[in-house]
């Protein structure tokens, strides 16, 4: 299954939550003996992003506290991106709401992160840009909760 991660600028949210799930699908792959490995990829992009730049730094340092590549230059959401996902997960329903208006064909396999992983009493996961560190940890422990959420969700699909 390709997973397609979006959020606006493609420097904090969605990149953070596609390095969380490729780590979380390893380490599934070098823990489970009799299940056999996911096949999951994944990638992000930006609705209004500039492409190459780096990861926001505390988004960068959070990743690195985990241990996690944090490796990551930002892309606009492309033609070819959303032809390559099987899943397209956004932070926002705002988001979610734009591709549906621009890209009807896309809406079975489109929701906001939180609606798919099952929480969808909080659908928006909020930008944490140019906010202090703490809100930087706060939305990052958000998208892990929900990235936890969907990778339990993913195990049970055929």
């Amino acid at each position: 299954m390709n997973v397609l991660f979006i959020c606006s600028g493609n420097l904090c949210r969605s990149p953070l939550a596609a390095a969380l799930l490729r780590h979380k699908v390893a380490c599934l792959a070098h823990t489970s003996q009799a299940a056999p490995p996911l096949s999951i990829e994944v990638k992000s992009a930006g609705t209004a992003a500039s492409s190459g730049q780096p990861m926001s730094l505390p988004m960068e340092t959070i990743l690195q506290e985990k241990g996690i590549d944090s490796t990551h230059q930002s892309q606009r959401l492309n033609w070819d991106l959303l032809d390559w996902a099987d899943l397209i997960l956004t932070m926002t329903q705002a988001q979610k709401f734009l591709l549906i208006s621009q890209i009807p064909e896309l809406m079975p396999k489109l929701a906001t992160l939180n609606e798919y992983s099952d929480n969808p009493t909080q659908p928006d996961i909020d930008d944490p840009y140019g906010s202090d560190l703490g809100s930087y940890r706060l939305c990052a422990a958000k998208i892990e909760a929900a990235c936890d959420r969907l990778l339990t969700k993913l195990q049970t699909l055929p």
